[in-house]
């Protein structure tokens, strides 16, 4: 038998479809637990609610018709949580599982210790401040996505359950890139970030 996990991204009539082998991706290390499971497909079906509509910034994120009563009192809200897909990850990048980002001071990284766009689920997540609605657009700053990035879900910002209680600790090398190159003062796309780094790929 053959285990499947099947992500579907569905986006205005159209959608997107990844479909993995777990077993030859060791998807489950654990025997128990994948014995429980062979045989199940594993499906995650995401539905897009909107796109980024403009990049600037501040940004412009259109919400598709039928969620727009889920908008309801949004305003009420000075910050956002957005959710994205990024839609410019080709499948063959979902495999990146560790990476050497181009800085002599950074160390080889696995990829969950990162903020690169490669990685098994290639889902974007910003904190922006909601300057105002406009009935179906979101007027946001600080959103890192490109335009026409479809927008998976938006919550509000919540500091009780959203900012750490303790003291956050960085490592050094993000401390030295935060400081030297932080994303305001550079422009790159996706592919050229995608490009920079060299990359890790799962392997049977």
């Amino acid at each position: 038998m053959v285990l499947l996990s099947e992500i579907i991204i569905h986006s205005a009539g159209s959608y997107w479809r990844y479909s993995f082998d777990c077993r030859s991706l060791s998807c489950f290390e654990d025997s128990h637990y994948r014995s429980k499971i062979l045989g199940y497909i594993m499906k995650a079906d995401l539905k897009p609610i909107g796109k980024v509509i403009n990049s600037d910034n501040p940004a412009k994120v259109k919400i598709f018709k039928k969620y727009i009563e889920g908008l309801l009192n949004i305003e009420n809200y000075s910050h956002l949580v957005i959710l994205y897909w990024l839609n410019k990850v080709v499948p063959e990048e979902r495999l990146t599982i560790k990476l050497k980002p181009p800085y002599d001071f950074t160390p080889t990284l696995g990829v969950f210790a990162t903020r690169f766009p490669a990685r098994p689920n290639p889902i974007g997540l910003t904190i922006v401040k909601l300057i105002k609605r406009e009935e179906d657009v979101l007027i946001v700053e600080d959103l890192d996505a490109e335009e026409n990035t479809p927008i998976i879900d938006i919550k509000p910002y919540i500091p009780l359950y959203d900012k750490p209680k303790e003291k956050v600790i960085l490592p050094k090398w993000v401390k030295k890139h935060i400081q030297e190159h932080h994303r305001k003062h550079h422009s790159h796309s996706t592919k050229e970030i995608l490009n920079m780094v060299k990359k890790y790929y799962l392997t049977e």
